[in-house]
């Protein structure tokens, strides 16, 4: 897979018109008696585009920042950590005579799959979360009592599987798991790796060493570039080709 196009968060095509009114306003150069931080920042791209910015603080000093969507950006730092491991696990299973050649390869691998699977699903989460409308509520019932959580209790209380599964469905009419469900079993199998190298156990059932044999093998035998193709398509099938490739030249 091609790496991906670059986007803004928010941006707006505006007419010429209104790019000459914006070009002629004067900058104003005070700002001791306004409270910024209640003003969002805009700017305007040579393809005549209005684009949203953040605020930087270093110290005294403050910046205006055009601001990129960043469930683009964990998608290609994921992909581009995916698109090694086939290649990387060819060269661990074939230096393995080389003993200090191993452990290189070993922790190679281990890493890039860390970090790919770890990219992928912070993707997969950021962009779950955003697409949950804002006046979108979600009771659930006990024995006890029924709560009603709005989105903000949604993006911090309740489970990514309940959000996938129950809560995205519901509140944007649209089902992946009963339209993908292969792709969807990928995603998982995806976000369990993650779990188990993310938050390793040291529990032992006997005296043995520690080891991490488990964790490993089942991140040496995770089909990656399938989950990296679940998790693009879960993606655009919410939002039409939010991942995209780069029509540049380049690739790396």
């Amino acid at each position: 897979m091609k790496h991906v196009k670059n986007k803004f968060l928010s941006k707006v095509q505006i007419s010429t018109q209104l790019v000459e009114v914006l070009n002629n306003i004067e900058p104003t150069t005070s700002h001791s008696t306004v409270d910024m931080d209640e003003f969002t920042a805009y700017g305007m791209t040579d393809a005549d585009e209005l684009i949203t910015m953040f605020t930087l603080k270093d110290g005294r000093n403050i910046y205006r920042i055009p601001e990129p969507d960043f469930v683009i950006c964990l998608f290609e730092a994921g992909r581009q950590n995916v698109i090694k491991i086939p290649q990387l696990r060819k060269k661990l299973l074939s230096e393995l005579e080389n003993t200090h050649s191993t452990v290189l390869n070993t922790n190679n691998f281990f890493a890039t799959c860390s970090l790919g699977s770890q990219s992928l699903m912070n993707a997969m989460e950021a962009f779950i979360n955003r697409i949950i409308p804002e006046d979108y509520k979600y009771e659930s019932t006990t024995t006890k009592a029924t709560i009603i959580q709005n989105k903000q209790q949604i993006e911090r209380n309740i489970s990514f599987e309940v959000k996938i599964k129950q809560i995205v469905p519901d509140a944007i009419g649209k089902n992946f798991h009963i339209e993908f469900p292969d792709l969807y079993t990928s995603i998982f199998d995806l976000k369990n790796v993650r779990d188990d190298m993310t938050h390793l156990k040291s529990f032992r059932k006997s005296k043995a060493p520690l080891s991490y044999e488990s964790v490993f093998n089942k991140a040496f035998k995770m089909d990656y570039l399938k989950a990296l193709n679940a998790v693009k398509s879960y993606i655009n099938f919410y939002s039409e080709n939010l991942i995209e490739p780069c029509p540049c030249d380049k690739d790396f």
